[in-house]
């Protein structure tokens, strides 16, 4: 299988994973739950060229692994940077809100990444809503046009 970067340099639809993990997660745990948002919302892991999350968890070994098994980038927002995003998130989280001040780590930090990172924020979208384990969060967003996947 060819490495993420060649992969995706050859997609149009690059993706931004926004990842929130309770301390000690574990990588498995996350690319369980990768791979399973990747089959609910159609989309090929190798497309992923950003994994994010808040800047509270720059230390959390399992996005870094998660990162270099999937031969990706990881991204940090602020919880300012990701709340500009609060108001696209559908399902908000009180979890969040009371420990980090955002709707949603996951979503937030998909959608600040991608348009960080991707280009215009207003065309940043997420794919679909984020998929939840007892232990993580994961959401996908991307820059491109609805019409374009």
């Amino acid at each position: 299988m060819p490495s993420n970067s060649s992969y995706a340099s050859a997609q149009r639809t690059p993706l931004f994973v926004g990842i929130g993990c309770r301390h000690g997660c574990g990588s498995d745990v996350l690319r369980q739950l990768l791979d399973e948002t990747a089959a609910a919302l159609a989309f090929d892991i190798r497309d992923v060229r950003i994994i994010a999350s808040i800047v509270d968890k720059r230390e959390a070994p399992a996005l870094r692994e998660l990162a270099a098994v999937l031969g990706c980038e990881l991204w940090f927002g602020t919880a300012a940077q990701l709340a500009r995003f609060d108001a696209r998130v559908a399902r908000p989280s009180a979890a969040a809100r009371a420990r980090f001040g955002v709707a949603s780590v996951a979503e937030c930090a998909a959608l600040a990444a991608a348009a960080a990172c991707g280009g215009d924020r207003a065309k940043t979208r997420l794919l679909g809503p984020r998929r939840a384990s007892a232990r993580a969060t994961v959401a996908v967003a991307t820059d491109a046009p609805e019409d374009v996947q």
